[in-house]
């Protein structure tokens, strides 16, 4: 209890101590602290040199408020919540800046690389947050349905995949792992080798549904097809709302024996799974044409040949910033999806699905190479921060 005790009060009581000893020194000005990877609303005071008691003027120079310009002494401040800041006397016409000005814009410039832009390294640090927290909930979340007792063959590929996006991630940016920061409890060797062989497993099932996309002829919609349709785990919808892109894709099925053999339907729901249009009908053995919605949503559509997603299907998903989802039912009541989620890298995503479109519309290409190529980009998209998700017939 000492220990905890002296953990959490000590620093704040040394801050007090050192302030005390500056009004004993009659020290009326302090110079902040500055490092690289600071906040956006800290970088804008680290480093420089504030006055005690009010803004000032001395010797011809402006000094702020100390206060007042950091927020010392509250939560979001300096020395506040997780900050690593802290602050020293400082005489002006004595003392020297530890941080030029030149200095401080080199902590706060955009000049690491990544993915074709160039960033902070604040932003780098919150972007690498985001992919540990990442395989983080996909190991809970694998460990949990395991626990459950369900099928958690597609949970099963999730940590691994979360883990190759950030180790892609830290060999492009230069940083290093923080295993502390990616480690569950409970998920240890033995169940990342036990996660592993059931990916594997999974991977191999969608191998075979791909396989079964080479032949091109258009399946009868049956009752038996629509009653094969079953929800399925992502991480937009809940188990209601999976229940209901169940029903939905039924529904669709529905709708396309309405149609000519090899017309393909659609429909868009909002992430509560209310529809936010009615249905669309496409060409007869051609695409249907999904319009885009500037609010989230996911876009549902069948495939008469119970194909995967094709490159424009691909395209389509990616360049639209909205659509959380896009999925497909195929006639036979196969089901594919496509999911952005929170580590999405839109600008990669959007360029690697033109060089897939732009690739597969070579007029020389093979069909059997196009949907090797497209099987090759799908088994490898969650890099981009996209799941991939397939219940085959």
């Amino acid at each position: 209890m000492q220990m905890l005790h002296r953990g959490i009060f000590m620093p704040a009581f040394d801050r007090i101590l050192q302030l005390a000893r500056m009004e004993e020194m009659d020290c009326e000005f302090v110079e902040v602290t500055a490092h690289e990877g600071a906040r956006p609303t800290h970088a804008v005071w680290q480093g420089r040199v504030y006055h005690r008691g009010g803004a000032v003027v001395h010797d011809g120079e402006r000094y702020e408020d100390f206060e007042t310009a950091t927020g010392y002494g509250t939560g979001p401040g300096l020395c506040g919540w997780n900050c690593r800041h802290n602050f020293y006397p400082f005489y002006p016409g004595v003392s020297v800046r530890n941080y030029t000005d030149e200095r401080l814009a080199e902590l706060d410039a955009r000049n690491i690389p990544y993915g074709g832009g160039l960033y902070t390294r604040y932003e780098i640090t919150q972007m690498q947050r985001a992919l540990e927290r990442r395989v983080r909930k996909a190991k809970r979340r694998y460990l949990a349905e395991t626990a459950a007792g369900v099928d958690a063959s597609q949970s099963a590929a999730k940590p691994k995949a979360a883990r190759q996006q950030l180790s892609a991630f830290l060999a492009e940016t230069g940083d290093r792992l923080d295993g502390a920061r990616a480690a569950v409890p409970g998920f240890g060797q033995r169940e990342a080798k036990q996660a592993d062989a059931a990916a594997s497993a999974l991977q191999s099932a969608q191998n075979n549904a791909t396989l079964k996309e080479i032949s091109l002829g258009y399946k009868e919609i049956t009752i038996q097809s629509i009653q094969h349709i079953q929800p399925f785990a992502c991480e937009t919808l809940d188990a209601a709302g999976s229940r209901a892109l169940a029903n939905a894709h039924k529904k669709l099925l529905l709708e396309a024996r309405k149609v000519p053999l090899g017309t393909e339907k659609a429909r868009c729901y909002g992430l509560d799974m209310q529809p936010v249009s009615g249905y669309f009908t496409g060409e007869q053995e051609g695409g249907v044409h999904i319009p885009n919605f500037s609010t989230p949503h996911i876009a549902i559509h069948n495939h008469p040949s119970g194909m995967t997603f094709s490159p424009e299907d691909i395209l389509g998903f990616a360049s639209r910033d909205s659509m959380q989802m896009l999925t497909i039912v195929g006639n036979d009541g196969s089901v594919y999806a496509l999911e952005k989620t929170a580590a999405t890298d839109l600008i990669s995503l959007k360029m690697a699905a033109r060089t897939l479109n732009h690739t597969a519309n070579d007029p020389t290409m093979p069909k059997t190479a196009v949907y090797n190529l497209v099987t090759d980009f799908l088994m490898e998209i969650s890099q981009y921060g996209v799941q991939y998700y397939t219940r085959g017939n």
